[in-house]
């Protein structure tokens, strides 16, 4: 039931783990972290993402500011934006899953 609640509210038209357009690949498949819906497109990518859980939370949040902010258009947060998302990056590259 959760999932159907948020699926005509998920904003990525992308797999959070290999960046493939949903539905590519066949049928996204849906998970939940948190009660907070996750699309990712194909078995590979589910195994992916079990195993570097944080990586791909932090790399969805960063999509979802970076539409926010160019849906808002407001020049005032564009450094913000610059410098979340290289730290976001800094953290990607130097995450080693446990």
């Amino acid at each position: 039931m959760m999932i159907a609640d948020q699926l005509p509210y998920y904003p990525l038209e992308t797999c959070l783990v290999s960046g493939e357009v949903l539905g590519s690949m066949g049928k996204p498949l849906d998970r939940l972290h948190k009660n907070r819906l996750m699309r990712l497109c194909c078995k590979g990518c589910v195994r992916k993402f079990e195993k570097d859980l944080l990586a791909f939370i932090v790399a969805e949040r960063s999509s979802l500011l970076d539409d926010i902010l160019k849906a808002k258009k407001k020049p005032e947060l564009n450094k913000v934006a610059e410098d979340l998302t290289a730290a976001i990056t800094t953290f990607k590259e130097s995450w080693k899953p446990a």
